[in-house]
């Protein structure tokens, strides 16, 4: 049995060891929160708002999940822009959490495009991760008696030779100041006159129309000329106007072929009409130029790597190259993990190229150099 002496002894040591264990305990520094390696980033999840009306006169929060319950991003770059434009018109922002005010005032009745990246560093370079885009649309929603203006055909540029084995979008800007409360409506057809219409879907709110590359590659014809058009159809009022009539061709094999273009018979009122076969019209295309990343690659928003990065050309990715720079140095291509109609830039030494001469690509002007110059990469693509 242990003495007073003893005792007390014991208390004060026990007293003293929890006393340790708190003071070491409220001194010890949260756990960090495990970064996400650049290898490892993951889309995000769950963008809002997506597909919905917001209220334009007030700020817009944009939000979203990560995906990877392991680790978190360095942080967040956010992209938004309009489909006005065949270039990105928005900006890039960056946030460390999972919620951003986008600063400023947007648009009413406008279709906004907006993409979240999770960003985390290798050997002290930040890297990209996948892209995962979200839109929405600002009000008000048009009254049921507004006058609807005119939609406006945007993409793709009028008579562009388009190869069905890879994504066609069709995109347009509604020039009213509200948003139609009910959905766009396209036709597709192999005349002018739209009497052999071969497609018709409407879109929601959506001011663009993706086409399968299933139904492209098996209802288009091949050296083919497509005309569409667009209007709204309001819910519960008459539709409004069509669009100027827009035109595609088709080229399946990416190779020189005659141009099939349909005309339709013209009637006249003495003799039936007799049918007109369709009219051949000589035009050559040129072979599309491919090209394929080496690794994972920047993809700019101009031609030299003092131009922010606006997505990225992912390791074994192919793109159809759309025009060059005037040294052939810098390739211009569709925005891989954008909406179509977005365009950026990849450098030259990532990719290899493969199918038609690149020297018959367009020359694209590069867009003004940017005031404030971006962080070094160890490569332009890099």
């Amino acid at each position: 049995m242990l003495n007073p002496r003893q005792l007390l002894r014991r208390g004060v040591i026990i007293s003293l060891l929890v006393l340790t264990t708190v003071l070491t305990a409220c001194g010890q520094p949260a756990a960090p929160s495990t970064i996400c390696s650049a290898e490892t980033l993951r889309a995000a999840a769950n963008l809002s708002p997506h597909d919905v009306v917001v209220d334009a006169s007030k700020p817009v929060t944009l939000s979203w999940t990560t995906s990877d319950p392991a680790c978190t991003p360095d942080h967040y770059e956010i992209t938004l822009g309009t489909s006005t434009e065949g270039t990105m018109p928005g900006s890039v922002q960056t946030s460390s959490s999972t919620a951003f005010n986008w600063p400023g005032t947007l648009t009413q009745g406008t279709t906004y495009y907006w993409t979240v990246y999770p960003v985390a560093y290798s050997n002290g370079q930040p890297v990209r991760g996948p892209g995962q885009l979200a839109y929405f649309y600002t009000g008000p929603v048009c009254a049921a008696d507004a006058t609807l203006a005119v939609p406006v055909a945007v993409f793709p540029p009028e008579g562009a030779s388009l190869d069905p084995s890879a994504a066609i979008a069709l995109r347009w800007d509604d020039p009213s100041n509200c948003t139609p409360n009910g959905s766009y409506y396209v036709e597709i057809a192999k005349s002018p006159d739209f009497a052999s219409v071969v497609y018709a879907n409407q879109t929601g709110r959506l001011t663009e129309l993706w086409l399968s590359v299933s139904w492209a590659q098996e209802a288009t014809q091949d050296c083919t000329k497509y005309y569409w058009r667009v209007q709204a159809r309001p819910s519960g009022s008459a539709a409004g106007p069509w669009s100027a009539t827009a035109s595609f061709l088709v080229n399946k094999i990416g190779s020189a072929c005659t141009l099939i273009e349909v005309s339709s018979p013209t009637p006249t009122l003495a003799v039936p009409p007799s049918p007109v076969p369709p009219t051949a019209t000589e035009t050559s295309f040129p072979q599309a130029v491919f090209l394929q990343a080496n690794k994972n690659t920047n993809c700019r928003s101009g031609p030299g790597p003092e131009y922010p990065i606006l997505d990225t050309l992912y390791y074994n990715m192919s793109q159809v190259a759309r025009g060059r720079n005037e040294d052939s140095t810098w390739w211009y291509i569709n925005s891989p993990n954008i909406a179509p109609g977005y365009f950026c830039w990849v450098w030259g030494q990532t990719v290899t190229l493969s199918g038609g001469d690149p020297s018959q690509l367009p020359i694209i002007p590069p867009p003004p150099e940017p005031t404030v110059t971006p962080e070094p990469t160890s490569t332009p693509g890099g």
